[in-house]
């Protein structure tokens, strides 16, 4: 279901140019930048706004109210550049390695300084804004325009796109462990969303399997709703139906397998 949800996504946010609703702001990796782009990505629209010296309240109150609602659900169900590293993480036949937990902090020096605070003192046109090196930004704004106008994305990146490419192929969702800073600000809402995970531990028999599935490298059975879960649900696959989704204010007695 999952996949079949990601390409409705995919499709909607990219409709062709049959619609374009700019002033809709999603916190997902989707640059607005791109040709058939129909919404505003969160990062370019909080730089825009940090120019015009005016405070970004539909980007914050937008990211503030997903993150609230469903945490980081949006990485695994409807982010573009979520799914393509999906697909980069079909290719079974390459060694896949697991970052250090530590790693994981490195996404949200991403978010406080290649989003806030160069937004704040260098603005979003430079190159130590995160637009300037976004692998989303430059494989569907920059090289569509490059190859349709003659306008050459720096090296800079290039450089950057091959590094997130090469990455993808070793590390399962690495550019949403190490470098997103929409995951990042997703993720703190992650413990306190109104939807999480929840875990009937009377069921749970400590297989194991939850976090070998786990893409992001959790274990919900020990601790769910970590800062890194994505509710992509693939510990559902628990043979005992120990792990759900559900809300807040629910027992997980009720929420099992929900």
């Amino acid at each position: 279901m999952r996949w079949a949800v990601q390409a409705v996504w995919l499709a909607a946010l990219n409709p062709w140019g049959l619609y374009r609703v700019g002033g809709v702001c999603l916190p997902v990796l989707n640059c607005h930048g791109c040709p058939i782009a129909a919404t505003t990505c969160p990062i370019g629209a909080f730089g825009n706004m940090l120019d015009l010296r005016v405070v970004p309240f539909l980007v914050l109150g937008s990211w503030g109210l997903v993150g609230a609602l469903v945490g980081r659900l949006p990485c695994a169900w409807a982010c573009p550049f979520g799914l393509l590293q999906d697909l980069f993480a079909k290719l079974r036949f390459i060694p896949r390695w697991r970052p250090p937990r530590w790693t994981s902090a490195l996404k949200y020096a991403v978010l406080v300084g290649m989003v806030l605070v160069a937004g704040l003192t260098v603005g979003s046109a430079s190159r130590w804004y995160f637009c300037g090196i976004c692998p989303a930004g430059t494989g569907t704004a920059g090289i569509p325009t490059w190859i349709r106008y003659g306008l050459a994305v720096p090296s800079i990146r290039l450089v950057f796109l091959g590094i997130f490419l090469a990455m993808m192929l070793f590390v399962t969702r690495g550019f949403c462990r190490l470098a997103c800073p929409i995951g990042a600000g997703l993720a703190l809402f992650n413990r306190f969303s109104l939807w999480r995970l929840r875990v009937n531990q009377g069921k749970c028999v400590a297989c194991g399997l939850c976090r070998k599935v786990c893409p992001m490298g959790e274990d919900p059975a020990a601790a769910a709703n970590g800062e890194e879960c994505i509710r992509c649900l693939d510990c559902r696959r628990c043979p005992e139906r120990a792990i759900g989704l559900g809300m807040s204010n629910v027992p997980a007695k009720d929420a099992g397998g929900g």
